[in-house]
């Protein structure tokens, strides 16, 4: 299970560092109290690729709450821990024969999360298959568009 965090939940900046020192210790003990509460800890929270450069307050960034001294080395610990990047389920699951006439980066969506990806720009059509966090053929095909859009070329 992932608890999702998008830009969205950046919306409002706290007003000073001592507050967002605060607001990062609220969501990672939400996050800890979650996984206890369900007893599931491969629970993750599941954030973008910018998440690190989320600013908290003006100046003051989510990178720089893990290098902040005045930080609970506990705390910075469990959100490494829980963090996780959005849609690709962190393994390749095979090769895909080659496909040196293949123009489209993505090669087929299934229901079951998994995208077969083909390295279009590599001679011998080079491929993948890789299982995301899709629950579904909608949100397969939504992350295949994430995918696509991100490292199609």
């Amino acid at each position: 299970m992932d608890l999702i965090f998008n830009e969205l939940s950046f919306t409002d900046k706290a007003d000073n560092e001592h507050r967002a020192r605060c607001i990062m210790e609220k969501l990672l003990l939400c996050c800890k109290a979650a996984r206890e509460f369900i007893k599931d800890l491969s629970l993750r929270l599941r954030v973008n690729d910018d998440f690190f450069a989320q600013e908290l307050t003006d100046g003051y960034s989510v990178s720089a709450w893990l290098n902040d001294p005045a930080v609970s080395k506990n705390l910075k610990i469990l959100l490494l821990g829980l963090k996780r990047t959005p849609f690709i389920d962190e393994k390749v699951i095979n090769s895909i024969p080659f496909n040196p006439n293949q123009k489209e980066f993505i090669k087929k969506i299934l229901p079951d999360g998994k995208i077969e990806i083909v390295l279009t720009w590599t001679d011998q059509g080079l491929g993948c298959v890789i299982q995301t966090t899709g629950r579904n053929i909608h949100e397969t095909y939504k992350i295949s568009e994430i995918l696509k859009k991100k490292y199609g070329r």
